[in-house]
């Protein structure tokens, strides 16, 4: 039995942003699209745009959604923070931790093993 995941096309979020402006129940979306409600979710989920400075232009929109999936495939950042490591942020570097093995609480304490 073998299953083929493709992901949502850009169609497809043009329809999910046009239903979900409408109040349409996700899983009625989802038995519109042949997919499983948790496609839909998750799609919803991963790509709702947060309006920032803006909250009244929260929401879903297609192509916004398109342009984040395509970025995560292609393995870039999906926000300018994303990309920061301490020192482009400005902080002091994080100090390496020695590794010290695995500890023998008889070799520390100096005790006879029994």
């Amino acid at each position: 039995m073998d299953r083929c995941y493709l992901q949502l096309s850009f169609e497809e979020r043009i329809k999910i942003a046009k239903w979900r402006e409408a109040k349409m129940p996700i899983p009625e979306i989802a038995d519109r699209l042949s997919r499983a409600p948790s496609t839909i979710y998750r799609d919803l989920k991963r790509n709702h745009f947060d309006g920032g400075d803006l909250p009244e232009l929260a929401g879903y929109y297609a192509l916004n959604a398109q342009t984040m999936s395509e970025k995560r495939r292609a393995g870039l950042p999906t926000s300018p923070r994303a990309s920061q490591t301490p020192q482009t942020a400005g902080l002091p570097p994080v100090p390496a931790q020695p590794h010290l093995g695995r500890a023998n609480p008889f070799k520390q304490t100096g005790l006879p093993r029994r």
